[in-house]
């Protein structure tokens, strides 16, 4: 959603003058390179905020000129289409000074210079060998962004409840929710920000979210408030177990069963 949306607010590119920028920035010394891309980095950012490049002041993050959510994509969009290289749009909105940014650019175009074939290196796909944590892929990376945009919101909790006439014993369900999770690393998972670039991470430890409400007594309408609070509650997706698990108790043997989770790990 968040890369068609960037898509969509980019003009058409003129690829050849990305090419031309990368074989300029190849031949040009260290300091000449600095120059080129501070200077690059600064007309696209004007473009995208209607400004002149002399209004991007290198200690000063974009947000100070009025980037926002859209602009940001579009400016990510347009700085890949140009010169193949991927700023994370967190980082355009998290207030780093422009001149941080450009040394983003900087150390991506050198990258793409140093190799062999720039055009494949542009669309290498890294190699991770950290089995407790990986880059985001490209849907996660959306959710990630969407999340972060409304942190309140709730709009990706997904899940349900189901109403069950039936002897149920409330330690052995929460036990076999702990082996579920114990047993698949997505749902051991967070989402959380390492230099600049969110990863997810997979954690030892099987943390649960369970509890038991015991509802005998009430009237639906309360039930019914409680359950849809219990599944609207946010998700703190760096800290916080994304599945919760839920235990309504009506009865004896009459219990509702709840279950929630963020899509990100769905």
């Amino acid at each position: 959603l968040v890369a068609d949306l960037a898509a969509a607010a980019a003009p058409p590119t003129d690829t050849t003058l990305g090419n031309g920028f990368l074989d300029t920035f190849r031949t040009a010394g260290e300091e000449a390179r600095r120059a080129l891309v501070a200077e690059r980095f600064a007309a696209l950012a004007a473009a995208v905020l209607r400004t002149g490049a002399d209004r991007i002041d290198p200690a000063t993050g974009l947000g100070e000129l009025g980037l926002d959510s859209l602009l940001a994509m579009e400016l990510r969009a347009r700085i890949h289409a140009e010169l193949g290289v991927a700023l994370p749009v967190v980082a355009l909105l998290s207030g780093t000074p422009a001149g941080e940014l450009a040394g983003r650019l900087h150390d991506g175009l050198t990258a793409l210079a140093s190799a062999e074939d720039p055009a494949g290196a542009a669309d290498a796909v890294p190699l991770h060998s950290d089995e407790r944590q990986y880059p985001l892929t490209q849907n996660q990376k959306a959710l990630w962004f969407l999340k972060h945009l409304n942190p309140d919101g709730y709009a990706y909790n997904i899940g349900g409840a189901v109403e069950v006439n039936v002897a149920l014993e409330p330690d052995l369900m929460f036990e076999a929710v702990r082996r579920l999770i114990a047993r698949h690393p997505a749902l051991r998972t967070n989402f959380l920000l390492e230099d600049g670039q969110a990863v997810q991470r997979v954690s030892e430890d099987a943390r649960t979210d369970l509890a038991l409400f015991d509802v005998r007594g009430e009237d639906w309408d309360s039930i019914h408030a409680t359950i849809v609070e219990e599944y609207r509650k946010p998700y703190d997706l760096a800290h916080d177990p994304l599945i919760r698990f839920r235990l309504f108790q009506r009865g004896p043997d009459r219990w509702i069963i709840m279950k929630a989770v963020h899509h990100i790990v769905s």
